[in-house]
């Protein structure tokens, strides 16, 4: 089985479809519906299923002279209904091929992607890693209901994810006499799991920040604890519970006690590893990364096709690493491999003429940009802007993207909410 059989036979399936849907062009201008959604809408097999099953029933009573179809839409919805049959087998058939490409695409990628320059291919596909980023809710986080009060979403002050506002923490409802506890999915047994996480308060806080291994409704012993919550900078909680805890399945529960000031804590992820791994500790370059090694630090630059908003772009950056982040572009020496690099790709040549996506913005301070994403923020003390740009049109351009290709990609300021394609950058 190969691409060109499956391409053969996707090519006849949307044949015989489009001779169904010409006879189907006669009931309500559904022939318009297909042509809008069919082949673009994920679920529009279903919606194809649903809609024969009415074409069907119109065609039955139309025809029965219960209402005021012609003899020509008559023959046109009762071909479609015997063509029906022929239409569904060619789906099931492409289906298959497709689950059959599928596994050999999977074994070809653990036989000839296994070595690699920085890590190890195989490594990389058994670690599982769960993130909680905060960006779009509690991530499926449930609230306690034996506690005092909730934990909450908020964007006061920059997050650790973007490191502006951004992007969201998760923090204490109120200072005070309170508890309160928020629980994780379900997680299976393991030989081991590294759990970590940032947290802050905004002055020096005293109480108690627990971390528990829930097994059912058991909550064990604390597996972290901190009495005195530093304020102002983000701080690394990372550690490897007990085997004996993860035995059976497990969840794991965030607890504040009595703290007397706001928290936050912010990109918990929780490896089914221990820290101390490779993948956890330190990073691994994906295969397809581009290497690059100047002054002792190496730099795996991951380009990513598919275009997103300017956080969704971050945060698929912080699924590779924690520390990963959209591309900073700091010297000249950079910018020319960075050039150098989209030009040597037909795929980041193509895309960077409509604009890659870089860690700069000015969210928080206007005309003040900064690469964001990574342990601090970084002012920019190189730029290659495009004449006339940062312009900020509208006043709601305040993310850089590298524009311009044919002046040696300089840059340029735009929404945030547009999308483009972009490139992850992972430090060693």
């Amino acid at each position: 089985m190969d691409f060109l059989g499956i391409h053969a036979k996707f090519v006849s399936f949307l044949y015989i479809l489009h001779k169904a849907f010409q006879h189907w062009n006669y009931s309500e201008g559904l022939y318009f519906f297909y042509k809008e959604n069919f082949i673009f809408e994920h679920h529009a097999f279903s919606w194809f299923l649903m809609r024969y099953t009415w074409a069907t029933l119109v065609a039955s009573i139309c025809c029965l002279n219960a209402c005021q179809a012609t003899k020509q839409e008559c023959q046109g919805m009762q071909v479609f209904q015997s063509m029906f049959t022929e239409v569904r087998q060619k789906a099931e058939e492409l289906a298959a091929m497709i689950q059959i490409l599928q596994g050999k695409l999977d074994s070809s990628v653990d036989l000839n992607c296994s070595g690699n320059a920085v890590g190890n291919r195989k490594n990389v596909l058994k670690l599982n890693v769960t993130y909680y980023h905060f960006e779009y809710g509690t991530c499926n986080l449930t609230q306690s209901r034996d506690d005092s009060s909730d934990w909450v979403l908020d964007n006061t002050y920059p997050d650790h994810t973007m490191r502006s506002k951004m992007g969201h923490t998760l923090r204490t409802y109120r200072p005070g006499n309170y508890l309160m506890r928020v629980t994780t999915r379900t997680f299976n047994p393991a030989n081991a799991y590294c759990i970590r996480f940032y947290y802050r308060a905004e002055s020096r806080a005293y109480g108690k920040l627990n971390v528990y291994i829930q097994e059912g409704n058991l909550r064990g012993i604390s597996v972290f604890s901190l009495t005195h919550v530093p304020s102002k900078s983000w701080t690394l909680a990372e550690f490897s519970p007990n085997p004996e805890y993860l035995r059976r399945p497990f969840q794991i529960v965030l607890e504040a006690e009595h703290l007397t000031q706001y928290v936050y804590v912010d990109d918990l992820s929780v490896y089914n590893a221990g820290c101390s791994s490779e993948g956890v500790q330190t990073p691994i370059c994906p295969p397809g990364s581009v290497v690059n090694n100047v002054m002792g630090r190496t730099t795996c630059y991951v380009f990513h096709m598919e275009a997103k908003t300017y956080k969704d772009a971050m945060l698929t950056c912080k699924s590779l690493w924690p520390q990963a982040s959209l591309v900073s572009i700091e010297s000249p020496i950079e910018q020319q491999f960075i050039s150098h690099m989209i030009n040597q790709s037909d795929d980041m040549s193509m895309t960077s003429e409509f604009g890659l996506w870089t860690s700069g913005n000015d969210f928080d301070h206007e005309n003040s940009f900064t690469w964001s994403g990574q342990t601090h923020l970084i002012k920019f003390n190189y730029t290659h802007w495009y004449p006339g740009q940062p312009n900020n049109i509208a006043g709601e351009q305040d993310c850089v993207v590298i524009l311009y290709p044919k002046q040696n990609h300089e840059w340029g300021d735009v929404s945030c909410n547009e999308r483009h394609s972009f490139i992850c950058e992972i430090n060693f």
